[in-house]
């Protein structure tokens, strides 16, 4: 939609205005859409969006299942079913969508659905749901998990951390160290616990199936885009004919797809961009 073909957002149908209401696109429908309806973003490989870019609420909703719940309009979390209020505030789960106070998203994991591998605060459910860890409440922790240590919590002295490996509350002083990739869901460095450290630093998990699918769609990804760069800027030699050269614009090749590996591009007749031949000047 062009700038001024509307005054009102897409979604909320609010007026646009000049401080407040700021009208944006949205990359997937297009559509113009106002500030609050329009914070997610996501991976928009299909149009040529390879990092996270600006969607408004309905097109996030439709390309990844979650729906957000309306922050002022929630009364109590949905998973401990504390009130909120001034020294409670609510917080979205990125993985469902539901509004929790800050303890009880206090984990973070990549959330394949989202399209990318960055770190998002999850609720507990959701965080053993993608990592397979049970999430042990910082809250109800009375004590730390280590044996040889069981610092007993108090109002000051050392703060409380889970271990992002086996989910148990440990002080901080006990989860000093750090290493990625505990649950096979990331490359991020996470705190994880001695235990679950010296067990890692021995033979490392396996990576998760939902992040390894992750990971299958990002080199699909970058197959596609290899195979658009040959088809766009290279001519496949067995297709080269005299007076041709590198320059000349390439012929049409209707056997390739984007959803194809660059192996498979190859064997139609697609040459694996490389870089141009030097040229001198002068």
């Amino acid at each position: 939609a062009l700038d001024d073909s509307s005054d009102k957002c897409f979604v909320c149908a609010q007026q646009f205005g000049m401080f407040t209401k700021k009208r944006h696109h949205c990359r997937q429908c297009g559509e113009l859409v106002c500030d609050d309806c329009s914070k997610r973003e996501y991976v928009l490989k299909r149009k040529g969006y390879f990092k996270p870019t600006r969607v408004c609420d309905t097109c996030y909703s439709a390309l990844t299942g979650v729906t957000y719940a309306k922050l002022d309009a929630a009364s109590k979390c949905a998973q401990c079913d504390a009130a909120f209020g001034f020294m409670r505030r609510a917080h979205h789960c990125a993985a469902c969508g539901n509004a929790h106070c800050s303890s009880c998203v206090s984990n973070e994991t990549p959330v394949p659905k989202l399209g990318t591998d960055a770190l998002y605060k999850v609720c507990s459910k959701c965080y053993n749901d993608v990592t397979g860890v049970t999430w042990r409440s910082p809250k109800e922790a009375r004590e730390c998990g280590n044996d040889k240590c069981a610092y007993k919590f108090g109002f000051t002295g050392r703060s409380k951390k889970n271990c992002h490996a086996c989910g148990v509350v440990f002080c901080d002083a006990c989860v000093s160290k750090s290493t990625n990739n505990p649950n096979g869901v990331s490359e991020a460095q996470v705190p994880v616990c001695p235990a679950c450290y010296n067990r890692l630093m021995t033979s490392p998990p396996p990576l998760h199936p939902v992040y390894a699918a992750y990971i299958e769609q990002q080199q699909q990804a970058a197959a596609a885009a290899a195979v658009a760069a040959a088809q766009q800027f290279f001519i496949p030699p067995n297709m080269m004919h005299v007076g041709m050269s590198i320059g000349d614009a390439p012929p049409v090749f209707p056997n390739l797809s984007l959803d194809m590996t660059i192996d498979q591009a190859v064997m139609q007749g697609a040459a694996v961009p490389s870089a141009p031949p030097p040229t001198s000047s002068g």
